[in-house]
């Protein structure tokens, strides 16, 4: 769906454009909003117009409120007609969260709405169909999760994008940004990130935007040595697509997977474990399974992960405290 298609969707509960356009993002970026945030999207401050349709949400039994702090409310955007009529009915969004899963998505929307002038990508149908057509990476690339069936005898599923981590353009640039919201005090999180995306941002010109309450140099740090280090893990030395190479990786460890040592010498060994180190990635892993299925033409002729290093890094601080009060009250720019 479009944002217009959003909106459109939304009015029909009786909201206005401009309300209609807010919830839209609510729901794409968290489920949770502040009053604060309504006001600055709306650009009318805190007057009777947003505490009327505060209450109106919640009269139309669309949100719930919870008193945090003093006198401060925590907006739950949950209904399950809301989710539906945008095509999320099995969004989590819905449902209640932790509160520090409640201050990321929080976080989440702040960033989304200091930047009103980017193009966002945020549902993984939107995210699959932009990898797939505008920034053709190859989908070996894409991070991946796989799902138990509901049902035995059912396929298991498996579905990339998972993380709902919002994607954007700006208007200036083809690059393609992914967002990493981070409201822990360790940098665990963000490595599995960077470490799931690698082959992906490699794959095409892009960025990472991270996103924090404070200034640091230690994400940049991490950023570098996983995606655009020299000796990255999953990076060949060289820096170049190596399809003979490659192609001897796996034959080699076909033969070790089922054991067959026959004409095996000390020096395939070695090389097999020279090999590993080199093709580490997951997008590696993935093409694997395709290589069984399919032989070499499964890799002949396909860009590689690592491609190019046209990936660059940002970071965004957020001037608000998300504390247990959950007020979100301004502090002051500085490092």
């Amino acid at each position: 769906m479009t944002d217009r298609e959003r909106e459109e969707a939304l009015e029909r509960f009786g909201y206005t454009r401009i309300q209609a356009a807010f919830l839209a993002r609510v729901v794409l970026y968290g489920g949770y909003f502040l009053r604060r945030q309504y006001a600055a999207f709306n650009e009318r401050g805190h007057g009777r117009a947003a505490t009327r349709f505060l209450r109106a949400a919640v009269d139309r039994g669309h949100a719930r409120t919870h008193t945090i702090g003093r006198l401060e409310q925590l907006f739950h955007l949950y209904a399950r007609p809301i989710y539906a009529a945008l095509d999320q009915k099995d969004n989590g969004h819905r449902r209640p969260a932790e509160w520090a899963a409640v201050v990321r998505r929080l976080m989440t929307l702040d960033f989304v709405l200091a930047h009103p002038d980017a193009a966002f990508i945020a549902t993984e149908a939107d995210k699959v169909a932009f990898a797939r057509n505008t920034a053709q990476v190859p989908d070996f690339c894409w991070p991946s999760k796989t799902y138990p069936a509901r049902r035995a005898g059912r396929a298991l599923t498996r579905r990339p994008f998972v993380d709902k981590m919002p994607w954007y353009r700006l208007p200036t640039s083809p690059r393609l940004w992914l967002t990493y919201v981070d409201a822990g005090e360790t940098l665990a999180g963000f490595e599995t990130f960077l470490a799931k995306y690698r082959a992906f941002l490699r794959a095409s010109p892009s960025g990472v935007t991270y996103v924090s309450r404070t200034w640091d140099a230690r994400p940049e740090r991490t950023f570098q040595r996983i995606v655009t280090g020299a000796h990255a893990a999953g990076v060949p030395p060289t820096g170049v697509w190596r399809v003979e190479a490659l192609i001897d990786f796996y034959q080699l460890r076909q033969k070790f997977e089922a054991k067959d040592y026959r004409g095996i010498q000390v020096a395939d060994i070695h090389r097999f474990w020279d090999l590993r180190n080199d093709f580490a990635a997951t997008a590696y892993d993935t093409l694997y399974h395709r290589w069984l299925a399919d032989g070499d033409a499964a890799v002949v002729g396909v860009p590689g992960p690592d491609a190019g290093r046209d990936c660059v890094f940002r970071a965004h601080r957020l001037p608000f405290s998300y504390g247990h009060d959950g007020s979100g009250a301004p502090q002051p720019h500085g490092r």
